[in-house]
């Protein structure tokens, strides 16, 4: 029984952490929603968003399962990674609402579906801690700049209304991922990447 529980531990650290390393690896660390967004367009690969979607609410589906049931493993640190899991789950949710603002009708859906089930995770390992959810802060400037690269990276032009509609979907998650990331001392995903980390030939396709 002991070596079984053991196993399903390593397993449940092991699928988390996998999750963690595709996305740092492709945006920085921490990571970037704006930065995956670049990194994929300058690749040629913007069509793969969408398994980055899908595979996005699986990830956080597993995340909540694991950690809801053995909640000690929220405090297991990842050890290829200066990102704790809430900065990917915050990079994963700004994706999603980054999407939402854009006209990007083919990945609209599963962007919804992402949002939803990302917010259900912070939720409800917030509820499980018992931590204080402060009150969300928005910088408008920073959003905009948020949704002027996407489009410029080629990945649609903001709606009418979407810094509003940006600023809305961050409101619900941003201060409870902020307040896991607190909790367990671990950076947050900025809304801007460092671009210091990026490649030369990558600095020079930002706008």
């Amino acid at each position: 029984m002991a070596v079984t529980y053991l196993l399903q531990v390593q397993t449940s650290i092991g699928r988390r952490d996998s999750g963690i390393l595709k996305i740092t690896t492709a945006s920085g660390d921490p990571p970037s929603a704006v930065a995956l967004l670049e990194r994929y367009a300058s690749l040629g690969c913007k069509d793969e968003l969408e398994q980055v979607l899908v595979k996005g609410r699986d990830w956080c589906a597993e995340v909540l399962q694991s950690h809801a049931s053995h909640p000690f493993l929220i405090y297991f640190r990842s050890l290829e990674t200066g990102a704790g899991w809430p900065a990917t789950l915050a990079a994963l949710l700004d994706l999603a609402a980054v999407i939402e603002a854009i006209d990007e009708p083919k990945l609209r859906g599963k962007a919804v579906l992402l949002r939803e089930e990302g917010t259900h995770l912070a939720d409800e390992l917030s509820k499980l801690l018992r931590l204080d959810i402060g009150r969300p802060t928005t910088d408008r400037e920073v959003l905009q700049q948020v949704l002027e690269r996407a489009a410029r990276a080629g990945h649609g032009t903001p709606k009418p209304h979407g810094l509003e509609r940006l600023a809305s979907l961050r409101k619900r998650y941003a201060p409870t991922v902020e307040a896991l990331s607190r909790h367990l001392g671990s950076p947050t995903a900025p809304l801007l990447p460092n671009d210091r980390g990026l490649s030369r030939e990558e600095l020079a396709q930002l706008p």
